[in-house]
């Protein structure tokens, strides 16, 4: 599964270069709504965090010590770890700044490179 899910990663990424590169006046209008996108879903796992763990420290105060370790095991397996999850915003924010700017970038005119005679 995790396979799967790492083909469809990469697969996004080669699209989105395409787009950028073959269609860059097509891109720059989906450039603004990917950023609201990946912004929105950023704040969504950010929040995700949040939940889980007020969930439970809550959990916690509730029961014993004894079972205050199997709440604190789940809570790490339902949590995204912030480290991954912040690396990866910025790579993907970068990314698509990259991309944004890649007419300037490649010194490509304005017009869509897949409609161009050479």
């Amino acid at each position: 599964m995790e396979g799967f899910i790492y083909s469809l990663i990469l697969g996004a990424i080669s699209v989105l270069a395409f787009i950028a590169y073959r269609h860059h006046t097509a891109f720059s209008k989906i450039g603004p709504l990917l950023y609201l996108i990946s912004v929105i879903t950023y704040s969504g796992m950010l929040f995700w965090n949040l939940a889980i763990t007020i969930a439970g420290a809550r959990a916690q105060l509730a029961v014993g010590y004894q079972e205050a370790e199997k709440i604190r095991q789940a809570i790490d397996g339902l949590q995204i770890p912030f480290g991954v999850l912040f690396i990866a915003f910025f790579l993907w924010m970068g990314y698509l700044t990259v991309l944004w700017f890649l007419p300037d970038i490649l010194h490509l005119d304005h017009g869509d490179t897949a409609n161009d005679k050479h």
